[in-house]
């Protein structure tokens, strides 16, 4: 099968019934995101498992087997769009095995749990036939192909409100092949073959400091106004018609093109582009530039440094610059479970770390492996492996989730994030204070206090695994309840690579040895993780009081 024009997708960001307690619509979803959306199906369901029922899980391990069928890549583009109908076969099969599970369960629990999935796997394939659809349209596909597709939609609609879900999907299915019957008339008519370029251009004019763009334009034999029947496009920037060469190869030095000179006559000079090129119908190569003659942009930070989660990725390094990324990632050691803290970098062309040449794709240190990353939301990295590029390739450090903003004309422009197979985790490090002395309590190291000498303990609480934990708790054997009540000592949420830290203080501790136990809990989808920290240490004589801080 031909591979099609890049969709602008409607919908697709999945919003999984297990986690946020809803079911999803067409419109819930995100740009390009429906194979992400249909791996959260897949997870959501095995999250199920055990139901406590033994038939229920035999269906919902068989809708997992259809799901992951479903998965394959063989029935995906490079850009992550169906391009076989299979796909829809497969989850009408996971979809009947889901509603047999909730059979079985006779309205136990989980059954609400699963009928959310079902709405939501039965949006994302509505969705996914609704944007082909559209993208036929948009192409100029068969209008009577598209007006079928459009009654199998409608038809699809019915399948739902009437609780006939594997019919719907099949009207889905057969909706998505009118729209490729669609595309399939352009394409007998070979307005999808041959070579050309897709461009956008921005430019700047010298006399006013006026801006222009998006401009956009084709080479294509069939475009009237982009057409010249090389590797050059037009575009009417102001009241000027310019000549650009569009082959990737020009470099518009100063503004002003070394192969085609698209400023003859006119104050206005590109200032940037971004060129897509196709190849007997076939996508070929992009690329991009950014005039950075006249531009000081502030220096970026080193890539590779560890950031604050959440903060790093909306601030914009930089100023100016036709599009980059700026992302944050995680990553985790498959050989010994060591992990990092957020690894921030830049795909801007004035970052001498992180520009790869393509503003899509990123360079990380991690450990000591330099990793090239996919940086523009569309790279899924399932079980830590990037599909677009790899970035584990000679390393056994996999990306556990990421947090990427996308940027044009140094405005933010859209945000994204990832999270991998869900690893909840916490960690808690304790360490105590006497007269102004760090101290490590760690056990056997014979550390002592002198009576009467002021002691101050500390407890260092982290999430260290890649999703938000709920209900953490922080209790101890011998300071009980009041320093479980602590105001620093417990939280409704914590993120994942968030801390709190709770200081302990006003505890009388009697003479001789002293063993403390501290346990720290969190909660994910009912699941509580928990982590232990023991201080040791002998109090000479007397008794230590603990005072508050400051």
């Amino acid at each position: 099968m031909k591979k099609r024009p890049a969709i602008l997708l409607l919908a697709l960001g999945l919003l999984v019934a297990t986690l946020v307690g809803g079911a999803a619509s067409a419109e819930d979803f995100a740009v390009g995101a429906d194979y992400t959306a249909k791996t959260q199906v897949r997870d959501s369901v095995a999250a199920l498992i055990p139901t406590g029922d033994s038939k229920a899980d035999e269906k919902l391990e068989k809708a997992i087997e259809k799901l992951e069928e479903g998965l394959d890549l063989e029935l995906w583009s490079e850009d992550y769009e169906v391009i076989n109908s299979k796909a829809f076969d497969k989850d009408r099969k996971a979809v009947k095995e889901l509603v047999k599970a909730i059979e079985e369960l006779g309205g136990a629990a989980p059954s609400d749990d699963i009928a959310l999935i079902l709405d939501d796997l039965l949006a994302i394939n509505g969705a996914i036939a609704a944007n082909y659809i559209e993208a036929a349209t948009a192409a100029g596909g068969d209008s009577e192909k598209i007006a079928k597709a459009n009654e199998k939609m409608a038809k699809a609609a019915e399948k739902v409100a009437g609780d006939e879900l594997e019919d719907a999907v099949d009207e889905y299915r057969r909706a998505w092949e009118e729209g490729e019957k669609a595309f399939d008339k352009i394409e007998d008519a070979s307005a999808l073959s041959g070579d050309w370029s897709e461009y956008t251009f921005y430019f700047v004019n010298l006399e006013t400091g006026e801006e222009t763009g998006p401009l956009t334009g084709t080479s294509r034999e069939d475009d009237p106004l982009g057409y010249t029947g090389k590797n050059e496009g037009y575009l009417m920037v102001g009241d000027t018609l310019m000549q650009l060469h569009v082959s990737c190869s020009d470099a518009f030095v100063d503004g002003i093109g070394e192969k085609s000179d698209p400023a003859a006559d006119s104050p206005w000079r590109v200032d940037s582009y971004t060129i897509d090129k196709y190849k007997k119908g076939e996508f070929s190569k992009s690329c991009d530039y950014v005039n950075t003659g006249t531009v000081t942009p502030p220096p970026p930070p080193p890539s590779g440094t560890p950031t604050t989660p959440g903060t790093a990725t909306t601030d914009p390094v930089y100023t100016s610059g036709a599009k980059w990324s700026q992302y944050t990632f995680w990553f985790v050691n498959t050989e010994t479970g060591e992990t990092t803290g957020g690894l921030f970098g830049t795909s801007h062309p004035d970052d001498s770390v992180g520009y790869t040449g393509n503003s899509n794709e990123g360079l990380l240190i991690v450990g000591d492996t330099l990793m090239q990353l996919h940086v523009s939301c569309s790279d899924v990295f399932l079980d830590g492996v990037g599909q677009k590029s790899d970035p584990t390739a000679d390393s056994p450090w996999r990306v556990d989730r990421y947090e990427i903003a996308k940027f044009k004309e140094g405005e933010l422009h859209s945000t994204c994030s990832y999270v991998g197979m869900p690893r909840p985790s916490i960690t808690v490090d304790g360490t105590y204070t006497t007269d102004g002395t760090p101290m490590t309590g760690e056990p056997g190291s014979g550390e002592t206090v002198d009576s009467g000498d002021p002691v101050t303990f500390t407890l260092t609480v982290t999430n260290d695994g890649n999703v938000d934990l709920t209900d953490v708790t922080v209790t101890n054997d011998v300071f009980g309840a009041e320093f479980a009540t602590g105001s620093d000592c417990a939280a409704d949420a914590l993120a994942a690579g968030a801390t709190l830290v709770c200081v302990v203080t006003d505890v009388t501790v009697p003479d001789g040895p002293h063993t403390n136990t501290t346990t720290v809990t969190g909660t994910y989808e009912g699941t509580t993780e928990s982590a232990t920290e023991v201080l040791e240490f002998t109090v000479e004589s007397g008794t230590v009081i603990v005072p508050p801080p400051g």
